[in-house]
């Protein structure tokens, strides 16, 4: 276009000038119209090698892209089963939790029925190892010597208070480790020590304890 601009501008002052004639201005246009037939081609052929290679670039693009966003399904798969299994455990875990807080909560209040009943029972034992000892002592409290069957009584009345009151220590403290065990294990292992062998919390008799 450039051209063709400046051969008009060279039309006009020949034009202008005395000089000239029709031939020269069939030159000028034959002149302008083949620099303008070059310029399109010399444009023709300057895309026609650009545009393969920027095709070319696209589609190498495109597939590297394609290929990158296939890797990243792949990994997002893998992500959402991990999420998955994870989310299961996490489902069984608070089954679990949700059954041993239970069964606590049982073992918790056995202890405590346990606990008060062998206060209970060690109180009582006491009130009539004191009685006995009154009735063998005299009334007034004198240490008179006792007799052999009698101080082996109180021996054995004054061993069985340690062994109770050793029973109670012990089931306060929980050294039993009766939150870990099954229920049926922790009623065999800990009798209930109250009169007539039944425990506060339930109504059916348990084995006698000795010592």
């Amino acid at each position: 276009m450039h051209h063709v601009l400046e051969n008009f501008s060279m039309w006009r002052i020949c034009l202008s000038s005395e000089r000239f004639t029709e031939k020269h201005l069939d030159f000028r246009i034959l002149e302008a119209a083949d620099k303008e037939s070059r310029i399109a081609e010399i444009t023709c052929d300057f895309w026609r090698k650009i545009e393969p290679k920027r095709s070319n670039d696209n589609e190498a693009k495109l597939n590297a892209l394609s290929e990158e966003i296939d890797q990243l399904k792949v990994k997002i798969d893998k992500l959402l089963d991990v999420r998955d299994d994870l989310l299961e455990k996490k489902e069984l875990k608070d089954k679990e939790l949700a059954g041993s807080s239970e069964k606590d909560m049982l073992l918790q209040t056995k202890l405590m029925c346990w606990r008060r009943a062998l206060e209970n029972h060690a109180k009582d034992n006491q009130h009539a190892n004191h009685k006995r000892i009154k009735h063998n002592t005299g009334a007034n409290g004198s240490s008179a010597p006792l007799l052999g069957t009698n101080r082996q009584e109180l021996a054995t009345l004054k061993e069985r208070n340690k062994a109770l009151e050793y029973q109670r220590v012990v089931c306060i403290s929980g050294r039993r480790d009766a939150a870990t065990r099954d229920d049926d294990e922790v009623t065999e292992e800990l009798p209930e020590l109250i009169h007539g062998g039944r425990c506060c919390c339930s109504a059916r008799p348990h084995r006698s304890f000795k010592i």
